[in-house]
């Protein structure tokens, strides 16, 4: 038996073989005080197509992801990954993204060896196997700089940047428009920032759970003398993983 904490169907659904098409099963949309949530309401049989098209897509990607650590990692690489990570979602008007986020530096010393850097996963709140996770205050991520300075219009902050950054992405997974702009850009020092704002939020006890599994690289932030590379990517599952270390 497998046991996921995220399964994202749009991800799944990508996919396509030539030889032989495997339809992803459709899902229904309800909506809850968190936020909307998909459900799959076939029968056996979509469950069945499902669990084969997802066993394809993972073999697919057997042979061709990189695993996280791996140097020279660009931006759209599918990567495999195995981490501690807490899920949390952003209060307030953010809630339909869903942030995977490992130890702080020194939580796990074993993990620290291990990873050599920081691992960030983001997906869309609709893709979550279960209840919703906590949700946090986190950063700052706009204010009002006053009538002086632009006549009291809104202004993102760089973490700011970052939320708008990675909702776009999920936007454009769901076959939205990105409009003449393209992607938006993600600032490195407001990722950090993030990091640095869900550290602090973390509970005293770990929720941590060691989970696995495949991901679309977004960003590589490059390791610097103060701070370790920072890898950012779109998860496909995050599965509980009960296997060695």
């Amino acid at each position: 038996m497998r046991e996921f904490v995220y399964l994202s169907e749009t991800k799944l659904s990508q996919f396509r073989s030539d030889r032989s098409p495997v339809p992803v099963p459709g899902a229904v949309g309800l909506t809850t005080p968190f936020g909307g949530v998909e459900v799959t309401s076939r029968g056996p049989d979509t469950e069945r197509l499902r669990r084969r098209k997802l066993r394809q897509v993972e073999k697919y990607l057997a042979a061709q992801a990189d695993w996280f650590t791996a140097p020279g990692l660009r931006p759209g690489r599918w990567v495999r990954y195995e981490a501690p990570l807490r899920v949390v979602t952003l209060r307030g008007s953010h809630q339909d993204l869903v942030l995977f986020v490992d130890p702080a530096p020194g939580e796990d010393p074993e993990y620290d060896r291990e990873s050599a850097g920081r691992l960030l996963l983001h997906g869309s709140a609709h893709h979550l196997v279960g209840g919703p996770p906590p949700a946090v205050d986190g950063p700052s991520l706009g204010y009002h700089p006053g009538a002086e300075t632009s006549g009291g219009s809104f202004v993102r902050t760089v973490v700011g940047e970052v939320v708008r950054a990675l909702e776009l992405e999920l936007a454009l997974e769901n076959g939205a428009s990105a409009g003449a702009g393209g992607s938006a850009a993600l600032p490195g020092p407001g990722v950090r920032d993030l990091l640095r704002s869900l550290d602090l939020t973390g509970p005293e006890v770990s929720t941590a759970a060691r989970v696995a599994g495949y991901a679309r690289v977004t960003a590589v932030l490059p390791a610097t003398d103060a701070v370790p590379r920072c890898l950012v990517a779109s998860p496909l599952g995050v599965e509980y993983h009960s296997g060695p270390r």
